[in-house]
């Protein structure tokens, strides 16, 4: 179990992994979007003696169903989001399937 989730929306989100192949976009410049910011977070949270597990959907090659089998496993009590402009969209749809789950959402 994990205190806290954040997660790196990426610019292009897929469902799964039928979806990703089916409808992939050029890398272009997402892999330069590194999450150094949620990784601040992450290290002040450590310090204070929270547990935190870091996603970052584009390094991975998560889907929205990878996300959402972390979270269920992870069992988080807090979970943030973080997106640059290009990100909105996908950061909007991993909330709105997160908030299914009744956890708070920053």
């Amino acid at each position: 179990m994990t205190d806290v989730i954040l997660i790196n929306a990426p610019i292009a989100l897929y469902y799964d992994e039928k979806d990703k192949e089916k409808n992939y976009l050029s890398d272009g410049d997402e892999w330069s979007f590194y999450p150094i910011n949620l990784l601040y977070i992450a290290s002040y949270l450590i310090q204070h003696g929270y547990s935190v597990k870091v996603i970052d959907p584009t390094a991975y090659g998560l889907t929205l169903n990878d996300i959402w089998l972390q979270v269920v496993r992870e069992k988080p009590k807090i979970i943030g989001i973080t997106c640059m402009t290009p990100s909105t969209q996908s950061a909007v749809q991993i909330a709105r399937e997160l908030k299914k789950f009744d956890i708070p959402i920053v």
